[in-house]
């Protein structure tokens, strides 16, 4: 049964809903909203990105119905979609293509990502800055706090093994765009003191 407007969504009451192709449709609400797909255009996505019931958000996972099934969506870049879903869902590529698809982390922002932390998992990556606009940070300076990297990812890390540090701007400013990693043997402790 198709979706209509009024009927309930994951996101609230539908109050737009678009036909796009056959068994696909497009679905707005007052917040948010994404893509249903019937039973059976459901069942063509590959079962590591296919989500229950049919239903896609719009913020990333309308990626997933735009790479398996793009008809319907004239106007979206397919090949950008697939990148996405490499980009973003490297467990359920692999697990999907295997070795017809190899995904390294080159090919993968997660995967690049994973790849980063693990590398800098025993080294003080930084979580907090200040500039000199804070009262003991000397102008040419950022004020940090690091963590190992193994914490640093953390919502709530072991604030035992916190340290800080003084790093010069420009090579802050310089930094991955992974994180900064301190290098002990350089960079100072730096008591951060009372504002």
């Amino acid at each position: 049964m198709a979706l209509k407007e009024g009927d309930r969504t994951p996101w609230g009451r539908a109050d737009q809903v678009e036909d796009i192709a056959p068994g696909v449709q497009a679905v707005g609400t007052s917040t948010h909203g994404g893509i249903k797909l019937d039973r059976k255009r459901n069942a063509l996505i590959p079962a590591p990105f296919r989500r229950g019931g049919g239903w896609y958000e719009e913020d990333a996972e309308d990626n997933i119905v735009l790479a398996f099934l793009p008809d319907g969506f004239t106007n979206l870049d397919v090949t950008a979609s697939v990148q996405y879903l490499r980009d973003q869902y490297p467990d359920a590529w692999i697990t999907h293509y295997g070795d017809a698809e190899p995904l390294s982390p080159a090919r993968s922002r997660v995967l690049r990502e994973r790849a980063w932390w693990e590398g800098h998992a025993d080294d003080y990556v930084v979580r907090a800055a200040w500039g000199a606009w804070y009262p003991t940070v000397p102008v040419g300076s950022v004020g940090v706090c690091a963590y190992p990297g193994r914490e640093c990812q953390k919502n709530c890390p072991d604030h035992a093994l916190e340290r800080w540090f003084l790093v010069p701007e420009i090579e802050y400013d310089a930094r991955d765009q992974l994180g900064f990693v301190i290098d002990l043997e350089r960079h100072q402790p730096w008591n951060r003191g009372e504002p």
